[in-house]
């Protein structure tokens, strides 16, 4: 009994050392309040390079995740595709504002999940696709840490590539790299090219946060059963949602970016628009990357129930996948703990400076440049 209070308790404390008190517009169930709110910080802080010697390179530290992916020429899907990198079963799906693997196209998506701290932690790459429409890669390459070469990359074997489907008897429901093979490459190792991958960013640019958020708003659109989708420039009876880029990120001072995300909700008739703008306010604090959203607004040009839909819907969706905490009411703990939040990836402290190996440079003062780059070493 004795151990099962004391149990009781650490977790108790845990909640408490973890909770904290945030304000947030809530416009869910068409209410449009400014209110604080207790949420959880389920984030996971990933040490970088806490020693100033290179670590094994099954011990490095990873903080971005890259997977290219080259479909063959005559073969794509319009499905959605998904991958798991070890055995904990989080599977997130590719889906970034495009048309996605479209035949014979090489794009390159991040993937997030904060639970992978280490190389050591990627046991394999398997991929598989929600629905029937079997996709043929004929190349996929795995980068980290924003390595311009990967540490990775499958050998083109025929022309069709490698297909895989859930209801063709021919082909593999799965598409799977393994272990041995990821260890077996000549590249998974520190090389001339690569020597310093292993060494902590001090410039999260633009298009790196940019990319985040698309991979964490796809991935979550489609695990919430694709209630939202990317918004397109309409046809013939379908309205124009999609303005610019489907994610605009914008500098608005120094350490805050704007976000605009160019969504739909896909009903029968004109697909009216979802538009979600917020704010990322990035600080350190302790030596480590702290973002808070902030601001979250939905508009929608729908009206009713759409319009009631749309605005919780897309709050919703702000706080899983980019991590406002602010759960949605049919979330339990344990699902909260999952999420593939953009807060949650980027969870990680600085220790040194690579310009200087041997100088020690946490992260004292985050300053966004009007390129909008965030400048961690300052």
């Amino acid at each position: 009994m004795k151990k099962y209070l004391i149990l009781a308790f650490l977790l108790a404390f845990y909640f408490i050392t973890n909770c904290q008190t945030v304000t947030v517009a809530d416009h869910r169930n068409n209410k449009d309040s400014i209110k604080s709110t207790t949420v959880f910080d389920h984030r996971i802080t990933r040490d970088m390079s806490p020693s100033l010697v290179r670590p094994a390179f099954e011990e490095m530290p990873v903080y971005r995740i890259q997977l290219r992916i080259t479909t063959s020429a005559n073969n794509g899907t319009d499905d959605a595709v998904w991958v798991e990198l070890n055995d904990d079963g989080h599977r997130f799906y590719l889906a970034k504002g495009i048309d996605n693997f479209h035949p014979g196209k090489t794009v390159t998506y991040d993937v997030l999940d904060a639970e992978i701290k280490k190389l050591k932690n990627i046991r394999f790459i398997k991929f598989g696709v929600k629905g029937n429409d079997s996709p043929c890669f004929s190349k996929v390459e795995l980068l980290v840490n924003n390595s311009v070469t990967p540490i990775y990359a499958t050998q083109l074997v025929t022309a069709n590539g490698t297909c895989f489907d859930n209801e063709n008897a021919n082909v593999s429901p799965n598409f799977k790299i393994t272990y041995n093979s990821l260890r077996n490459h000549p590249n998974w190792n520190y090389n001339a090219n690569r020597k310093d991958i292993w060494r902590p960013c001090t410039k999260i640019t633009k298009d790196w946060i940019t990319s985040l958020i698309e991979a964490s708003i796809g991935n979550q659109m489609i695990q919430d059963g694709s209630k939202l989708k990317w918004g397109s420039h309409g046809g013939m009876l379908e309205n124009n949602t999609l303005f610019g880029e489907a994610v605009e990120v914008k500098f608005k001072n120094d350490h805050t970016l704007s976000v605009d995300l160019d969504l739909e909700r896909d009903i029968t008739g004109p697909n009216p628009e979802a538009d979600i703008k917020f704010e990322l306010d990035f600080r350190c604090n302790n030596g480590t990357i702290n973002m808070e959203v902030q601001n979250v607004k939905v508009n929608t040009d729908g009206v009713g129930e759409v319009q009631d839909f749309i605005r919780t819907t897309g709050f919703d969706l702000v706080s899983v996948a980019i991590g406002v905490f602010v759960a949605p009411a049919a979330v339990t703990p344990v699902t909260v703990t999952t999420w593939f939040s953009v807060r949650r990836a980027i969870g990680f402290s600085v220790k040194l400076n690579p310009q200087t190996p041997g100088t020690s440079c946490s992260c004292k003062k985050a300053v966004i440049t009007e390129a909008g780059d965030i400048i961690l070493n300052n």
